[in-house]
């Protein structure tokens, strides 16, 4: 009798540690659906549209947008105790010059203090341009009320993709749905 109690037992907890695979699986995707429903919501800027130029005071001086027009930008709007943001530093794990290789550069709009905004770079290693904004005033101009919300501009200076960037793997997806919609082939000259 006790053996089928044991086996039970550990049936019970071999079920349990499924369970939890799985719910652990269908979490990972809720950033995929997210990135796919911001995409199709009227949230924001519309894609193709002139990205605004901002300037803001970050933690190391001034970070001025237009300086950085001809390079493809990821503006990623952020919060120091926004939990999906605190997810998505930990999710970089270095990927931050993956990134970089693609020939993309991060500017990171945050609110929250000076304090609390230093303590989150350092605590996830961010290297990446940062602008403390006072009163939503730059995701005003973007039409951005969540976050982590990025907007990827072109080297033209206008939108080429966005959505909720929660997780690295949806910031992989939405970088290639960007390169790639700017890549279409040209026609041959006859």
């Amino acid at each position: 009798m006790e053996g089928i109690w044991l086996t039970t037992y550990l049936l019970q907890w071999a079920l349990m540690g499924l369970l939890v695979f799985i719910v652990i699986g269908l979490m990972r995707q809720i950033g995929e659906m997210r990135l796919r429903v911001g995409e199709e919501r009227e949230m924001g800027l519309a894609v193709g549209g002139t990205a605004p130029l901002f300037q803001g005071e970050g933690l190391d001086g001034t970070v001025d947008l237009e300086t950085m027009v001809g390079e493809r930008l990821l503006v990623l709007f952020v919060h120091p105790t926004c939990p999906p943001c605190k997810e998505f530093f930990r999710s970089l794990n270095g990927e931050a010059e993956h990134i970089a290789e693609q020939g993309v550069k991060m500017v990171l709009v945050s609110g929250g203090s000076q304090e609390q905004n230093r303590e989150m770079v350092d605590e996830y290693k961010l290297t990446c341009p940062l602008v403390i904004q006072q009163e939503h005033e730059i995701a005003d101009l973007y039409g951005s009320s969540w976050t982590p919300f990025g907007f990827v501009v072109d080297a033209d200076g206008n939108i080429a993709g966005k959505g909720v960037v929660n997780d690295v793997h949806v910031l992989g997806e939405l970088l290639a749905k960007d390169a790639t919609a700017g890549s279409s082939p040209k026609p041959e000259s006859t």
